[in-house]
C-alpha cells in the first residue's frame, strides 16, 4: 500500500469518527429535548389536577349558592306573576 492510499483511509478513518461524535451529541441533545418536553407536560397536567383539587370546594359552595339564588328568584317571580326566568 502506497502513502497516498494510507493517507487517505487515516483522513477517511478520522472523518467518520469526527461525524460519530456529532451524531452522538445530536442524538443526546434530541434525548435531552423529549425528557423535557415530557416533564413540562407533566408539570401542566399536573398543575391542572392540582388546581382543580384545591379549587373544587370553592367551585361547589359557588355553586349551590347560584342554584339557590336562582331558585329563590323563580319562586318570587312565580308568586308575584312577575316575569318567568
Amino acid at each position: 500500500m502506497d502513502d497516498e492510499t494510507r493517507e487517505l483511509i487515516k483522513k477517511s478513518v478520522e472523518l467518520g469518527e469526527a461525524n460519530r461524535r456529532a451524531l452522538d451529541k445530536l442524538l443526546r441533545y434530541q434525548k435531552n429535548v423529549q425528557i423535557f418536553a415530557a416533564l413540562k407536560w407533566m408539570v401542566i397536567v399536573l398543575s391542572a389536577v392540582g388546581a382543580f383539587y384545591y379549587l373544587q370546594p370553592f367551585w361547589e359552595r359557588l355553586w349551590l349558592n347560584y342554584n339557590s339564588l336562582v331558585e329563590s328568584f323563580s319562586t318570587v317571580n312565580i308568586r308575584n306573576g312577575g316575569f318567568p326566568l
